[in-house]
């Protein structure tokens, strides 16, 4: 057997064992584990390998890993590399999401996390107008204001600290237009991507503007179709 065709049989072996891994079947995990280190040995600088090992890394739940081995395949492999943006996008996200303490720092360091985020799917669009997961990420960013006006997603006050209704009015207006927009977006994923979480967050951007009704009906396409779906 050829050393690709062995570095493939690793890969397919640690795609088997990770397809079939329950949430807590650590030994699963080791041995695809150890399937992805041999073949990575062999080829470090194979994107497809490191695609998979950071896929690998974010499905068992090593997100800061995950982090950092993307960040290394574009700093030392391919700054262009589609994968590698994607997921440095969403872990950049999701660890703005998961930020939720109300200090100053903390607010700027979420709010940078999200600028962040949108940095790498702007990237990743700019490499692929058609790369449907960047764009999505964007329209998740902008429906729920991580991109907008705010600094940590929340109504704004006025000058002396008491509420304003004019303000709040603009929070409101400005909410609707960050869903308007991200349902355009959204809407022409889908037809790249048939996964019940695209449904999802429609489902959330018709919340948003108050269209219940048509939120409803994303939620009975998920369970009506047979659409793809993922673990949170």
């Amino acid at each position: 057997m050829s050393s690709c065709s062995r570095l493939a049989a690793k890969a397919r072996l640690a795609l088997l064992e990770l397809s079939g891994a329950g949430k807590k079947d650590q030994a699963s995990w080791d041995r695809a584990h150890v399937h992805l280190k041999e073949a990575l040995t062999s080829q470090p600088h194979s994107p497809e390998l490191r695609a998979l090992y950071t896929y690998f890394l974010f499905e068992t739940f090593q997100h800061r890993q995950a982090r950092d081995f993307a960040r290394s395949t574009l700093k030392e492999v391919s700054r262009h590399d589609l994968y590698a943006l994607c997921a440095s996008g969403i872990i950049s996200y999701l660890e703005a999401r998961e930020n939720k303490q109300d200090t100053k720092e903390a607010v700027r360091e979420r709010q940078a996390r999200y600028v962040r985020s949108a940095e790498f799917f702007d990237k990743a669009l700019q490499l692929d107008p058609m790369c449907a997961i960047a764009a999505q990420g964007l329209a998740i960013g902008l429906a729920e204001g991580a991109l907008g006006n705010s600094n940590d997603g929340s109504s704004t006050t006025a000058v002396n600290g008491s509420s304003s209704s004019s303000t709040a009015i603009t929070d409101a207006q400005s909410r609707q237009r960050n869903a308007r927009d991200a349902l355009i977006i959204l809407t022409k994923v889908k037809e790249s991507i048939n996964e019940s979480s695209v449904y999802i967050n429609i489902g959330h951007c018709h919340i948003a503007r108050d269209e219940f009704e048509r939120a409803a009906e994303n939620v009975r396409r998920i369970c009506s179709e047979d659409l793809s779906t993922f673990d949170d």
